[in-house]
């Protein structure tokens, strides 16, 4: 390629792969921020005695407030980012809840990548760096 000439992206991800962000432990925070309700919401419902197909129509009408934090062509530090975004909302949402605060602490973040594997983002060490010796000078 000459200087001054660039290619198209190349895609390396099928358009029809399915892109989302998927959480799980505490998950009412998120769950909320994402999706826009309480997960207990269709329980709720369901416990109003609420016709299944009116509760059909409402989640599909739901779904159209949902939150697209992400998407194929995102760059890794985006994602890295919204990683680590929705542990420390999580954190803090628990925090302020009543009963013990059972999130918290240091995160750890990590990626995996095509190219480069698994590589450390940000991690915690319980040792000293001489004992640390395994690729992670790039590690905060």
């Amino acid at each position: 390629m000459a200087e001054g000439q660039w290619h198209n992206p190349i895609q390396l991800v099928a358009p029809e792969t399915n892109h989302r962000v998927l959480w799980g432990g505490q998950t009412q925070a998120i769950h909320r921020l994402i999706l826009g309700y309480d997960p207990q919401l269709y329980q709720i419902l369901e416990s109003q005695q609420i016709d299944q197909n009116q509760i059909n129509s409402i989640r599909a009408e739901i779904q159209k407030i949902q939150t697209p934090l992400i998407h194929p062509s995102m760059p890794v530090q985006d994602a890295i980012n919204v990683a680590d975004f929705l542990v420390d909302i999580t954190k803090r949402y628990v925090a302020l809840l009543p009963g013990a605060n059972t999130v918290g602490g240091d995160t750890d973040i990590a990626t995996v990548t095509k190219h480069e594997n698994f590589k450390w983002i940000r991690r915690k060490h319980y040792y000293s760096p001489h004992l640390n010796t395994r690729d992670t000078d790039h590690a905060t």
